[in-house]
């Protein structure tokens, strides 16, 4: 900051000398024209003088001229000393005007080496600012190529790490760039002799820094952490041990023991069979008080409480957690929820084992559930936890069937009412449709009629035909065939393989044609006919019936064996059928219980 003062400081000495140098020319401008203007008085005077003397000679002759002339010389005298009173200023001046510069010479040489002086500083801060400016060049070019160094490696931050810069704090941000400007950036130019680092080189590297930076602290806190967000949930493991039963909870804790670096108490990945008993307990229990939990037989399970009430409090429970706390506006009362029941046997691990479910799966397309349905619209979801069990247990579906009927009944009383009831409380208008859907094996044992899969090329439920009637007619005949008498052939064999539809007039001529056989018989079956049986136990109380002394078989020979009464107990179906078709003959004319089912 010294160096501009002193400049202005010289500048101003500059101009006090150049006012000075045009004051001083100024003054001897006036000086000489002042000596001019005397040397012309003084000029004047001596050609007065002369006149004077002229006069005076010619005195006598020209004594108004004399006058005139002392007068003029009187105005001189005058003029002269105001003359000599400006040249003595001017002397005065002028000598002034020498002193000043004199005094001007001594700072004019002062001045002089101020100047040299300034100039010296002038020129050492030229170089000083020529070196500062090569330094600020580079320090730009260093900053700019800090920058994008920075923009680079935050840019490779968030492609690797997938990250986006407005949800991330600024701090972290900032060291995650860090640590990637730390280590050669692998969008570096080529052309620069540094050492390109892969992501898993990155990896590596920060996994040793964690893994040993802050003395393993923070890598032991991280691992806590990663295993407790990773445990398994109690009651995740507990809803597939028991609805699924994939596994049990003794399998369960006996992984849990496999984990290392465990000690007692301490809960790793895995809980232990004891929290899945006592998660298994408290589900049960919070199950059977809202009444969705009770045990009517010890191999049957089915929705109801502890104290025997049936299944219409978990009817209404799954009805409103389902369908009504879920209400879509688009359900009316003419385009209702579409609820379905359905069941089926299933095989289980232990050998000749089956467990049999019947409960209710959700369907309708307006449920949030059928939104992970993929591929056509139409197609629906068909996914297994949207199924329900509602009644299950280690029995075939024979047994089961009356607990599906009464959870049948109970919905279709909900359909009917349109209401619900829970925990005391009514809630109105709730529109569903029941309809069952199961496999072949479960409806044919649900309506009564119908083959079996395997043993029958007749499917139908809605017809009389069952599967001890496979490859075989309707006893009696259809109505077409009957009313074209082409039932029996010339040796009195039924050539008719057709069955008809129980419909509502079907079945009151069903009914009726049983009331008359049942009158004609009295309870009787013709010993030569085939009797209708239902499973072996009945086909071969059948044989015994017929295993009296004087049977004959077919042709007439005697066949009553005091040993067959000894080995029916013991035969098989095929066994049996083999023995009744040495006896007996064609089919019985009476109708079945099952055969007179009515159609749903």
């Amino acid at each position: 900051m010294e160096g501009p003062k002193f400049k202005n400081h010289i500048e101003r000495l500059k101009f006090k000398i150049r006012e000075m140098e045009v004051k001083r020319i100024e003054t001897e401008a006036l000086l000489k024209a002042s000596e001019d203007r005397l040397a012309s008085q003084q000029h004047t005077i001596d050609s007065n003088a002369l006149l004077l003397q002229s006069l005076e000679v010619e005195q006598t002759n020209v004594q108004a001229e004399k006058v005139a002339l002392n007068l003029a010389l009187e105005n001189n005298g005058f003029v002269l000393q105001i003359v000599q009173a400006q040249q003595a200023a001017l002397q005065s001046d002028h000598a002034t005007v020498q002193v000043a510069l004199a005094n001007s010479g001594i700072e004019t040489r002062e001045k002089q080496a101020a100047c040299d002086v300034f100039e010296a500083e002038v020129t050492l801060l030229r170089e000083r600012n020529e070196v500062l400016m090569l330094k600020t060049a580079s320090m730009k070019h260093e900053r700019r190529a800090r920058k994008k160094k920075e923009s680079n490696a935050k840019r490779s931050v968030l492609k690797s790490f997938q990250w986006r810069e407005q949800h991330v704090d600024a701090s972290v941000l900032r060291g995650a760039v860090a640590f990637w400007g730390a280590t050669p950036d692998p969008v570096e130019d080529v052309h620069e002799d540094k050492t390109r680092l892969s992501n898993k080189a990155r990896q590596n590297i920060l996994k040793v820094i964690v893994e040993q930076g802050f003395n393993g602290e923070l890598y032991d806190e991280m691992e806590k952490h990663f295993v407790q967000k990773k445990r398994f949930k109690v009651f995740a493991l507990t809803k597939k041990s028991d609805l699924e039963s994939k596994f049990g909870g003794e399998a369960v804790g006996s992984i849990s023991h496999c984990e290392e670096g465990h000690t007692k108490h301490m809960r790793g990945l895995m809980p232990g069979a004891t929290s899945i008993g006592n998660m298994h307990r408290k589900m049960n229990r919070r199950a059977a008080e809202i009444g969705l939990s009770s045990m009517p037989d010890t191999k049957i399970w089915c929705w109801g409480d502890s104290m025997g009430n049936g299944m219409r409090e978990g009817v209404h429970r799954y009805i409103k957690a389902v369908y009504y706390d879920k209400w879509d506006t688009r359900v009316t009362t003419d385009d209702p929820y579409v609820v379905v029941l359905t069941g089926d046997l299933a095989r289980v691990s232990l050998k000749g084992k089956f467990v049999t479910l019947c409960g209710a799966k959700e369907c309708d397309r307006r449920l949030k559930s059928q939104k992970q349905t993929v591929g056509h619209q139409n197609n629906m979801n068909q996914s297994r936890t949207l199924y329900v069990p509602a009644a299950a247990g280690y029995v075939d579906e024979s047994d089961l069937m009356p607990y599906f009927e009464q959870l049948l009944e109970l919905f279709v009383e909900v359909e009917q009412q349109k209401y619900i009831i829970v925990d005391g409380k009514r809630y109105e208008n709730v529109f569903i449709k029941v309809l069952v859907v199961a496999d072949m094996m479960f409806l044919h044992k649900f309506t009564g009629r119908g083959g079996c899969c395997y043993t029958t090329t007749h499917f139908c439920m809605f017809c009389s035909c069952m599967s001890k009637f496979r490859h075989e007619g309707e006893p009696g005949g259809c109505d077409q065939c009957r009313l074209a008498h082409k039932v029996y052939d010339e040796q009195g064999f039924q050539i008719c393989m057709h069955h008809d539809h129980v419909t509502p007039e079907k079945k009151a001529r069903q009914l009726q044609r049983q009331a008359e056989l049942e009158e004609l018989l009295r309870g009787k079956m013709p010993p030569r006919k085939k009797p209708v049986w239902e499973d072996l136990t009945s086909l071969q109380q059948a044989c015994l019936d017929r295993c009296v002394p004087g049977s004959t078989t077919l042709d007439g020979r005697l066949a009553y064996k005091p040993k067959d009464l000894e080995k029916i107990p013991k035969m098989t179906i095929a066994q049996c059928n083999a023995w009744l078709d040495q006896r007996c003959e064609g089919f019985v004319v009476t109708y079945t219980k099952a055969v007179f089912c009515v159609c749903v």
